[in-house]
């Protein structure tokens, strides 16, 4: 029998919902704060605004300016009222996100989400791809399930694109975490599996017939399976300020790596910054 990958997991959620009060938000900033079933989140906002340094190392696009040290400036920022939220988190993969909190339970909880999910690939960006076509931000809308476990987070999203007419294609992302608190700091992991599917990865770093030359040969690119993996420390200083680090390292999919736009073919990549946040 053959079922797409959205019905089984809407399927896995439903499931898992029924056995279950959480309200939910964005795991990057769940697994710091320590958000869950026991400290329910009432309307408002919250924001911070990070200073530091970022370094990097690895699979890159051709063209990418940045340096392997660069300053960094974060910003994280949400708002919630009656279930309806908007977040905007640098600490996130998913960036700018707006949702509807639609079910919760003791222990799960499950959000409608919309928003930008992939960034724009173009030459004005990365002057080295100047002779093939720009690759627009899409828009995506799906479901994120969060699962709250003591100090655990479980995280799943299955978002596919919506309006844009740019691929139709689906992205689905597991990630969990943990979190410990020492004395007065926030140590975390987290691990992950991303998943993106034939037409959104072909459309982000495919080479179609007519755009192929020498330097860009054509290439079809396929569906990806690429896993990361994160530890984290969240530090406060004092009322307003917090210290918070991490190093992330990614592990990706071939097909990613093997596209005529990245600059080599590593699959791995090193990320790491560390930066101080004024919390308003």
């Amino acid at each position: 029998m053959n079922h797409s990958p959205s019905k089984i997991l809407l399927s896995f959620l439903l499931l898992m919902l029924l056995n279950g009060l959480a309200f939910a938000g964005e795991i990057a900033r769940d697994i710091r704060s320590g958000t869950g079933p026991d400290f329910p989140q009432p309307d408002g906002g919250y924001a911070d605004l990070g200073f530091g340094l970022e370094a990097s190392s690895g699979l890159r696009l051709k063209g990418d300016a940045r340096g392997p040290v660069n300053f960094a400036v974060h910003l994280n920022m949400g708002y919630q009222w009656r279930g309806f939220f908007v977040e905007a988190l640098s600490d996130s993969e998913k960036g700018l996100v707006f949702g509807y909190n639609a079910l919760n339970t003791q222990n799960w909880t499950l959000d409608v989400v919309f928003g930008p999910e992939h960034n724009e690939i173009t030459g004005e960006l990365y002057d080295e791809l100047k002779s093939l076509r720009d690759r627009h931000v899409d828009l995506t809308a799906g479901i994120r399930a969060t699962g709250y476990f003591g100090h655990n987070i479980i995280q799943l999203q299955l978002r596919n694109e919506i309006l844009t007419g740019l691929h139709d294609g689906y992205s689905a992302t597991l990630i969990a975490g943990r979190s410990w608190q020492i004395r007065n700091a926030n140590v975390h992991t987290l691990v992950g599996f991303h998943h993106g599917s034939q037409q959104v990865t072909d459309y982000y770093l495919g080479v179609s017939e007519r755009e192929a030359s020498a330097e860009f040969p054509q290439y079809t690119a396929g569906a990806t399976n690429s896993f990361s993996s994160e530890i984290g420390l969240t530090y406060p200083l004092n009322e307003s300020w917090i210290l918070r680090s991490k190093i992330t390292a990614i592990h990706f999919d071939e097909e990613i790596a093997n596209s005529p736009l990245m600059e080599n073919t590593k699959r791995n990549f090193i990320f790491s910054v560390v930066t101080a946040n004024y919390v308003f």
